[in-house]
């Protein structure tokens, strides 16, 4: 058994749309942020609704102004800064005209010129490089910011709208600073272990859907919907603000996602895959009586087919779980899984062997606070350190199938 064959995507692609941010957003954008951009195109009008942003990218074109423009990434801003003007004045009048008005043939939403030091009466580019653009129906503006300061300000921007987003059913709680996102079925008790660890001082992200994304392409972040984030529902009892039941300081916006676990039951199991067997042996027309198996006969059934015949993520675990016991698996009883991915650990945890789940998550985000730290101890090694109060690598009451 290797890392390969446990290893299982939660989230791999958008299932929205991607997003199409105009001028006109990005600048309410900036308005918050505080780095305001000044507009330099009195004499024009132009519609900033109808400039559209559809990359992440930002382009320094110096390639372009040189005349290399085979690779040139169209309907993304473009910033001119002091190294694109010192290029330019190496360079006649006439000659600089040429240059900037092949970049100007280009579909490009808005340039910004940074660098703006508005003290100095000396602008860095002349009013005819800027008619050039403004001609060809391209709006200009200027900001007194550095040029590095303010390229990675705007790609941390554009990577908010642009990063891959999806949702998840589950519930996301910060637990001694560690974002543990809990999975699960319908039913199995994602509210109850959350409110549980609310009781202990920990703090909600997300109760019931997940919001996910993909932050500078290696970190993964959870929050909730704005309508919905303070609140947490309890099947049987309601739907309760958590703020007036443990205090403001109980919820928290954003959190990185550190760790999974995924509650399930053996009932649940089986009567998942006993559905999922009716209609997958329907659709393939498979001449087997369900009803006549036992419960061993069915798993091996259900364990021989393969994942990209599974509907969701829930029938990946549950074959993972029937193929491997936990004292066989990898990274000491998870299995290893992706979202948008980025590389995840899953920490199955059975709801009626468990003594106290809460326990198990919080000795989950302690071992992942040790890791963190550098303080590791390597995966062939689990099997020698035994499971006890006092360890927190491997949960106290962390009950092994068998």
């Amino acid at each position: 058994m290797n890392a390969k064959d446990l290893k299982l995507e939660l989230i791999s692609e958008y299932i929205t749309q991607k997003p199409r941010l105009t001028v006109k957003r990005m600048l309410d954008f900036e308005t918050k942020r505080k780095f305001h951009l000044t507009p330099i195109f009195s004499n024009y009008n132009f519609n900033l609704e109808k400039k559209f942003i559809n990359h992440s990218t930002v382009i320094r074109p110096q390639f372009a102004l040189a005349g290399f423009t085979n690779n040139f990434v169209e309907e993304a801003i473009v910033i001119l800064g002091r190294t694109e003007s010192e290029f330019l004045k190496n360079f006649n009048k006439e000659e600089q005209v040429e240059k900037v008005q092949a970049l100007a043939r280009f579909n490009i939403p808005c340039v910004i010129i940074t660098n703006n030091n508005e003290h100095n009466n000396t602008e860095m580019f002349s009013t005819d490089i800027i008619e050039i653009f403004l001609q060809n129906d391209i709006p200009v503006f200027k900001i007194n910011l550095p040029t590095p300061v303010f390229f990675y300000r705007v790609m941390d921007l554009l990577d908010d709208i642009f990063c891959p987003k999806s949702t998840i059913h589950g519930n996301l709680i910060e637990v001694f600073g560690v974002g543990i996102l809990i999975l699960g079925e319908s039913g199995i008790g994602k509210s109850e272990l959350t409110l549980d660890l609310l009781e202990k001082g920990h703090r909600l992200v997300a109760d019931d859907l997940v919001i996910l994304m993909r932050k500078w392409g290696h970190k993964v972040f959870g929050f909730s919907n704005n309508r919905t984030k303070t609140w947490i529902e309890i099947r049987g009892a309601g739907i309760f603000d958590v703020t007036q039941m443990f205090g403001a300081n109980c919820f928290s916006i954003l959190t990185e996602v550190d760790n999974i676990v995924y509650l399930y039951s053996n009932e649940k199991m089986y009567e998942t895959i006993f559905n999922f067997m009716q209609f997958y042996t329907k659709n393939k027309k498979i001449d087997i009586d369900l009803d006549d198996l036992s419960e061993d006969k069915l798993y091996e059934y259900f364990s021989k087919i393969p994942d990209n015949e599974l509907s969701d993520f829930n029938l990946k675990i549950f074959k993972r779980l029937l193929l491997y016991p936990m004292n066989s698996r990898l990274l000491g009883g998870s299995y290893p899984c992706t979202i948008f991915d980025v590389p995840k650990e899953l920490n199955p945890i059975n709801v009626q062997s468990a003594k106290d789940i809460s326990v198990i998550v919080e000795a989950i985000a302690s071992r992942t606070n040790s890791r963190k730290i550098g303080f590791l101890i390597p995966a062939e090694k689990y099997s020698e350190f035994k499971s006890s109060p006092e360890n927190f690598f491997l949960p106290p009451n962390w009950v092994l199938d068998t």
